[in-house]
């Protein structure tokens, strides 16, 4: 995608949008369980398997109305 910039070209924006989210979601989220580790030690995996846990059934919710 760079190299596509620097040679010229035009930059997708979509896919510059996605990799922006992309590091943005894994450095916050390495940032957010170590701040979660310091005060919960090993309970803070439970943030993370709470969240997965609600989003596929909100996800599973969903599919069933929209088919």
């Amino acid at each position: 995608m760079l190299g596509k910039l620097l040679r010229g070209q035009p930059l997708d924006q979509r896919k510059a949008k996605l990799f922006v989210f992309i590091i943005i979601g894994f450095v916050s989220g390495g940032t957010l369980g170590a701040l979660l580790f310091v005060k919960y030690q090993f309970m803070a995996l439970l943030f993370p398997i709470v969240s997965c846990i609600l989003l596929a059934i909100v996800y599973r919710e969903y599919a069933k109305r929209c088919g």
